[in-house]
């Protein structure tokens, strides 16, 4: 697995997380993506990557918008 870092002279790699030989500092966002706030990929992240990542926090396997309720539109403006 390849995470793309912000610059492009980054060399990061997943082995580079799992050994712990660079010091990593994420941004909230990729640990998010990981939690599974923002989807998951098709079969799923390395389960070794993500729970380096996550740093004993527990992911969710849940759809984000299955744990979003229903809203209608004129809920959300108000009645006219």
């Amino acid at each position: 697995m390849w995470i793309q870092p912000p610059h492009r002279d980054n060399d990061l790699n997943a082995q580079d997380i799992l050994s712990g030989s660079r010091d990593v500092s994420l941004p909230n966002s990729v640990v998010e993506f990981f939690e599974g706030r923002i989807g998951q990929p098709t079969g799923g992240f390395p389960k070794d990557v993500q729970a380096k990542i996550l740093r004993g926090a527990t992911a969710s396997t849940e759809s984000p918008g299955a744990l979003t309720p229903p809203v209608t539109l004129e809920a959300a403006h108000g009645s006219q």
